[in-house]
């Protein structure tokens, strides 16, 4: 069956031991990237260059929604008490669902070791008519996905 979606839902859920705690719906996600990074060696006396695999690297997740929930803002601002105050970085693990138009199917990404990094608004201008949007960007050191 292909699949073929016409709109999306994207849900973000922290787990934690109690369950998995909402953090919001979202209307644009980016950063779903994984990279193999390669080093390139070429062998004495040959033309020919080799790759070999020397690490991985994950691209900052980025949430965009008209309003972000009060929970993501909180967190943000505790990871940014903690970089100032030199306390410890309250990671989390991360759930990312995303759900087909009529929610009949869903793919999940888990995010591990996750805290933001960035967090930014909209620009304000009285005269016009657009919405507010938040951006929060957040690093994690890891991505599995499930689902169909």
């Amino acid at each position: 069956m292909a699949e073929i979606f016409t709109a999306f839902r994207f849900e973000l859920k922290a787990m934690t031991k109690d369950g998995d705690e909402v953090l919001g719906g979202f209307s644009n996600i980016s950063g779903l990237d994984i990279t193999i990074e390669v080093e390139k060696y070429q062998e004495g006396g040959s033309n020919e260059v080799y790759s070999f695999p020397k690490g991985v690297s994950y691209s900052n997740l980025v949430l965009k929604k008209g309003l972000a929930d009060e929970k993501l803002w909180n967190w943000y601002k505790k990871t940014l008490d903690a970089v100032i105050f030199q306390k410890p970085i309250p990671f989390k693990d991360l759930v990312l669902t995303v759900y087909t138009v009529d929610f009949s199917e869903k793919k999940e990404f888990v995010f591990t070791g996750a805290f933001p990094v960035k967090w930014s608004g909209s620009e304000l201008n009285a005269t016009g008519n657009g919405i507010f949007v938040e951006t929060l960007e957040i690093v994690h050191r890891g991505i599995t996905r499930y689902g169909r």
